[in-house]
This record gives structure tokens, C-alpha cells and sequence, in this order.
């Protein structure tokens, strides 16, 4: 639950580190990575915007960067997979 000065409570959804299990709340300070992926055995989700989308057999974790080691590949930063603000479009508007 996240609360605000002056603004009703939400939720905000934050993941935490797989390895030492603490809270990430700076998602630039982690990475999402993936283990035991299988890249033989694509499976097709959708297509749009001219690009085929697919899903591989594998698990994604989410690591504090002091966490992750290089053999967690391939890896996104998380900050391009959580949104830092999780309001919607209706209660972002006026601000």
C-alpha cells in the first residue's frame, strides 16, 4: 500500500530480489533475468505493429543488480519491464 500526503492510498506492485529476497523500489537498480531458457522452442503469442511476438520455455526472476550474476542471460533492466508510476491515465491527468 502506498500512501501519499493528501492523495488516497493505492497499490503499488514492486518486486523483490530472487536471490537475497529484498524489496526493489528503484526498478534502474535491478535486472529481469531469465534461467533455463530454451530458444529451440519458441512458441508465437501474437503479431502487431509489423513484429511477431514470442514466448520462450524458461523462468524470468527479477535480481538487485548486486544479486545478478552474468550467467542469468539473457537480462532487461528492470525499469524497462515495471513502470515507476503505476497510476492510470485518468489519475495522472491535471498534474
Amino acid at each position: 500500500m502506498l500512501k501519499r500526503k493528501g492523495e488516497p492510498d493505492a497499490f503499488y506492485y514492486a518486486p523483490s530480489c530472487a536471490r537475497c529476497g529484498k524489496v526493489i523500489l528503484d526498478f534502474s537498480s535491478a535486472n529481469v533475468s531469465t534461467l533455463g531458457w530454451d530458444y529451440s522452442k519458441p512458441v508465437k503469442l501474437a503479431s502487431f505493429d509489423g513484429a511477431d511476438f514470442f514466448t520462450l520455455d524458461c523462468e524470468a526472476y527479477v535480481f538487485c543488480k548486486d544479486c545478478d550474476h552474468s550467467d542469468n542471460k539473457p537480462w532487461v533492466p528492470a525499469d524497462c519491464v515495471f513502470n515507476r508510476d503505476q497510476r492510470h491515465s485518468f489519475e495522472k491527468e491535471g498534474r
